[in-house]
């Protein structure tokens, strides 16, 4: 399982599975 981070978007303007 991927970490919560990849779950979803910590912030917005970016992709749907990225941490940034």
């Amino acid at each position: 399982p991927r970490p919560r981070a990849w779950a979803r978007p910590r912030r917005k303007g970016r992709r749907r599975q990225f941490p940034c």
